[in-house]
């Protein structure tokens, strides 16, 4: 998920099977293979922005390790699936140990 290269084709060699294979055991699904991609890097960033050992590394730096290379682009999709940004997800989640100084 940390791949910023991840696609279909890229799932697709990394298994030996065809991008059109792909697709098609993925034509049910709910959600498309690409939203299916960021919302488990949404939720890995999420884990991280929570998690007291990373509060030293910068919203922007945790989103770039999740494969969002633009900061605010990460900000407006985080606060859609999450209804907060990261900054006030983090201050929630860490209370007095965030660091406003890492933040966005």
């Amino acid at each position: 998920m940390t791949d910023t290269e991840l696609s279909a084709e890229t799932i697709a060699a990394a298994h030996n099977i065809s991008v059109r294979y792909l697709y098609k055991i993925t034509a049910n699904a709910e959600f498309t293979l690409a939203q299916w991609i960021t919302n488990q890097r949404l939720l890995a960033a999420r884990a991280e922005l929570a998690n007291p050992t990373s509060a030293y590394r910068s919203v922007a730096m945790i989103a770039r390790t999740w494969g969002f290379t633009n900061p605010a682009h990460f900000s407006r999709r985080f606060r859609d699936a999450f209804g907060s940004t990261p900054r006030e997800w983090r201050t929630l989640a860490l209370g007095d140990r965030a660091s406003d100084t890492n933040d966005l």
